[in-house]
């Protein structure tokens, strides 16, 4: 992990200020770290509908934040593939695996 990068992790995420419009119109204000967007997955699905010539598209589960790359980050991607897999398991609720206690039976 890029030294730059470690040192934000570790410092926190500044945030910033989102305004986002739901599909009836309604526009929602609040804050969020700068690297990620909330309600890309949403916004493509609305605009796919609107290609004539799409016959079919997949997207992911509209949870999924998008976690953009940081400026000084390299070529690397594994943080933001992590994030944006827990970002879907946090939009869906889960929570965390029970415990199992472990026994060796030999």
């Amino acid at each position: 992990m890029p030294t730059p990068i470690y040192e934000r992790l570790c410092q926190g995420a500044p945030l910033c200020l989102r305004k986002l419009i739901d599909r009836a119109g309604t526009i929602h204000v609040g804050n969020s770290p700068y690297n990620e967007v909330h309600g890309t997955i949403l916004a493509l699905s609305v605009l796919s509908s609107y290609s004539a010539g799409n016959a079919m598209t997949f997207f992911c589960h509209p949870s999924v934040q998008h976690i953009h790359k940081e400026p000084d980050e390299g070529g690397w991607c594994g943080y933001r593939n992590i994030s944006m897999m827990f970002s879907y398991l946090q939009g869906i609720g889960m929570s965390a695996h029970p415990t199992r206690a472990h026994t060796n039976s030999l």
